[in-house]
């Protein structure tokens, strides 16, 4: 996706309000200077997605647009590494402490 075609504020500025909250798509991807990370990012987290950085030629930073991990994916992402005595040990003992219902 180019720059240029971001929605744009009044000023000139890039609206990355605007972007996040209708047109962003998981997987696009820009480049834009590295001083505009942080709002980026802070924009892209308000409406649910993530904004992952990487380099790119000097002062400037590749933008992908990512969903937002959270706490919850991360715990089942983390399950889905785990063999299948182990899940039914921690299903057993969610059970027994009353936090899941028995299969």
């Amino acid at each position: 996706m180019n720059i240029e075609d971001l929605p744009v504020a009044v000023g000139g500025r890039i609206d990355w309000k605007q972007y996040f909250s209708e047109s962003a798509k998981i997987g696009d991807q820009f480049v834009v200077p590295k001083s505009m990370r942080s709002g980026i990012q802070r924009q892209a987290g308000e409406f649910g997605f993530s904004a992952k950085s990487t380099a790119a030629k000097t002062g400037y930073i590749y933008i992908t647009v990512e969903p937002k991990e959270t706490v919850a994916t991360r715990i089942l992402a983390s399950l889905g590494t785990l063999d299948e005595k182990k899940l039914i040990q921690i299903h057993r003992g969610c059970v027994q402490a009353r936090i899941l219902a028995p299969l």
